[in-house]
């Protein structure tokens, strides 16, 4: 089961995460860091700037945009990060079928390497329980014998996503999940409930992991 922390100071709140992420890694001379978007980026913000020199980030999901779309991942993460800090992300091809193929070669090559994806992995849980671009009754909840997908969602105004999937994300040695604002409260109450579903809810199976960690600011 998943560790849960919760504070209604953000300066704690943000000490605390930080604390927690980087434990363990300090003394490592690189570091495998892969981060979603939204408030899961705005992590990148607060860990220490040495810590983003040394890491090398990956995405863990995307709006199949261009990069210079407002909305794409790619350029909201690069925009955190010094300019040393090497990131990999799905590539933006003429498919998202020849994206996720692309980008699970890169990853492929770093389990072989390593035997495990990344160090650390930062993501936030959606109102609907969805986290990456893995959507309740998606397609992509159940595919379990790759490390990316493409998925889709017409809850939101960009349908088109590609992710990780879920085997791929929970091989990180360590999860921080991050949930901002007092409407998040409803999202622990559905993870906490035995009965919920991965399929109607993705992120139980981020409760159920030992090696995740929640930060809820309730504020």
């Amino acid at each position: 089961m998943a560790n849960l922390f919760t504070n209604t100071n953000s300066t704690e709140f943000w000490q605390h995460v930080v604390t927690e992420a980087t434990a363990n890694l300090e003394t490592k001379e690189q570091i495998h860091l892969a981060t979603s978007g939204g408030s899961a980026a705005n992590t990148l913000d607060y860990l220490p700037k040495e810590f983003l020199r040394k890491s090398i980030v990956y995405l863990v999901d995307d709006r199949f945009v261009p990069e210079a779309h407002v909305d794409s991942n790619i350029a909201l993460v690069r925009g955190k990060l010094p300019e040393s800090s090497p990131l990999h992300s799905f590539p933006i091809t003429a498919s998202r079928k020849e994206s996720v193929t692309l980008y699970q070669a890169t990853l492929k090559q770093r389990l072989r390497n390593a035997g495990y994806l990344f160090d650390l992995t930062i993501l936030g849980i959606g109102p609907d329980g969805h986290f990456a671009s893995i959507f309740p009754h998606s397609n992509a909840v159940k595919i379990i014998d790759t490390l990316t997908t493409t998925s889709e969602t017409d809850v939101f105004a960009i349908p088109e996503r590609v992710t990780l999937t879920i085997p791929a994300i929970l091989s990180s040695k360590k999860i921080i999940v991050i949930l901002i604002g007092s409407t998040k409260a409803n999202i622990l109450t559905t993870l906490q409930k035995p009965e919920t579903s991965i399929a109607d809810f993705p992120a139980k199976v981020l409760y159920d992991a030992p090696n995740v960690h929640i930060f809820w600011l309730n504020a």
